[in-house]
């Protein structure tokens, strides 16, 4: 019987990821009371991202509101996110990452951002990262958003990965980095620009380590000044202490002296 049911699902996973592709709304409407909106074709298609893929964002909404997982990846490793991201479409990219897309989700086909990269595509690269993509995000290839970039000579990319934080030193558990790859590649302006990257971090790595011995120093003197401060007035203190019990001692004498020359 389960097999019988899975024979008849199958053909209604076909056709709901048909009309999806071709952006038909009403047939979309009518086949969701049919069937599961994370159903998936024997290809492994599923019809949010066969909606994505089409850049359809109506039927996009349809399916997310009847249940359709914005994470579910096809069998074959794709996800809706990063069919919108190959599309280079940012208003169904947007509207899938409020629904709850994971920026960073990585499937067998990487992420969405290591996606951007590899497409070149500075606009989408942007608006992953500001959406809150990691920028040093390393895949289970051994595949980063920099690398990919590099990988491809993708130089206005890489250039806005180092600009956002990227680290061109960045070594992945394969041994590769940015630099390698793009010396064996013979990248001469992208490895310009790694180079050039490295030096203003080694750089900026020494500034602020300076910075830092200043501030210790500074810390250091301000703690000083209060320890010598605090001497200085428990010093100023005892003597004070001296002086009244001397003055004490002078009043008593006095008292005692007047009570003798009295008796006599």
């Amino acid at each position: 019987m389960g097999s019988r049911q899975a024979q008849e699902t199958e053909p209604l996973a076909d056709d709901l990821v048909s009309v999806c592709r071709d952006g038909d709304e009403a047939a979309v409407r009518q086949l969701l009371g049919c069937t599961s909106p994370n159903c998936q074709t024997k290809l492994g298609l599923s019809p949010l991202v066969a909606a994505a893929e089409g850049g359809h964002l109506g039927i996009l909404k349809l399916l997310v509101e009847a249940g359709a997982s914005p994470n579910e990846p096809t069998k074959n490793g794709n996800t809706a996110l990063r069919a919108a991201v190959l599309l280079g479409d940012a208003d169904v990219s947007v509207y899938l990452i409020q629904q709850g897309a994971e920026v960073d989700l990585e499937t067998g086909r990487g992420t969405a951002l290591i996606t951007a990269c590899s497409q070149g595509d500075c606009d989408m690269v942007s608006l992953l990262i500001d959406k809150g993509a990691s920028v040093n995000f390393e895949s289970r290839s051994g595949a980063t958003p920099l690398i990919s970039a590099v990988r491809e000579d993708h130089s206005g990319v890489v250039r806005l990965l180092l600009q956002k934080g990227a680290n061109p030193e960045l070594t992945t558990a394969d041994g590769a980095s940015a630099v390698q790859v793009a010396q064996t590649k013979a990248l001469p302006r992208t490895l310009a620009l790694l180079m050039q990257a490295i030096v203003v971090r080694d750089a900026d790595s020494v500034l602020r380590s300076s910075e830092q011995r200043q501030e210790e120093a500074a810390v250091a003197r301000e703690q000083k000044a209060d320890e010598a401060l605090l001497e200085a007035q428990a010093r100023n203190k005892s003597s004070r202490a001296e002086t009244d019990a001397k003055i004490t001692d002078l009043k008593a004498e006095n008292e005692r002296l007047r009570a003798l020359y009295s008796k006599k």
